[in-house]
């Protein structure tokens, strides 16, 4: 055959975002007019995850009655130094990634690497009232290096056009969104939107390259596993 072909296996991880403790996701993939998709699902709809409640304050057990020297010198240092706040590490407030593991499987075959594959990750959410409401739009492009990689890609969403849209999208629950999805896969149009930062997507993909050599395309090492999208 006149082709080479790219294999993608892996999952769509997690995401980082504050303010969801309830999250879905539905991912697509974008390529070029030459790739010609083989097999796999080019659409993924992931289950709603919820974020991992917190632990419990450890128990605090009653120390035993210190010795009266032993008190009284717990006094004199009190009386000299100010008391420092106290930070329960229990109560901090970073938050913890919501989990799907939703597994992805594309393959496709194609003649040239323009418009190498992209992945395009829509997250919702629910808001006050239990409507879904976008979170974010994501986009990172398939390594092209075969092996295990491991994808931070960043979470943004489109801003209302004024304050007022924005407070009557957040009242009817009908935030800003993309007419198109894909538009985040292209340059094309993205210059005039406004956007703002919302979180982070992780994705695992391994990828499957064969036959590339015959195109006179040469890959060299790659030592890297954790990438950016971006970066």
């Amino acid at each position: 055959m006149n082709t080479f072909s790219l294999v993608v296996l892996g999952e769509l991880e997690s995401a980082l975002v504050h303010g969801h403790d309830a999250l879905y996701a539905r991912a697509a993939f974008s390529a070029g007019p030459d790739w010609a998709a083989t097999s796999g699902a080019d659409h993924i709809v992931t289950s709603l995850a919820h974020r991992p409640a917190p632990l419990p304050p450890k128990p605090v057990h009653a120390a035993p009655a210190p010795l009266l020297a032993e008190w009284l010198a717990r006094f004199l240092s009190a009386l000299w130094t100010a008391a420092a706040p106290r930070i329960d590490p229990s109560t901090s407030s970073r938050a913890a990634a919501v989990v799907w593991n939703c597994a992805v499987h594309m393959a496709w075959k194609s003649t040239n690497v323009f418009g190498w594959p992209q992945v395009v990750v829509a997250v919702y959410g629910l808001d006050f009232a239990g409507r879904d409401v976008l979170v974010g739009y994501a986009t990172v492009r398939v390594p092209r290096h075969p092996g295990r990689h491991t994808l931070y890609a960043p979470l943004f969403a489109p801003l209302a056009s004024s304050p007022l849209n924005q407070f009557l999208s957040w009242i009817t629950g009908r935030r800003p969104e993309f007419v198109d999805p894909f538009l985040v896969a292209r340059s094309e149009g993205r210059q005039v939107t406004r956007v703002r930062s919302s979180g982070t997507v992780k994705l695992v993909l391994d990828v499957f390259l064969k036959d590339m050599e015959k195109f006179g395309y040469q890959l060299g090492m790659d030592h890297t596993d954790s990438l950016t999208a971006g970066a």
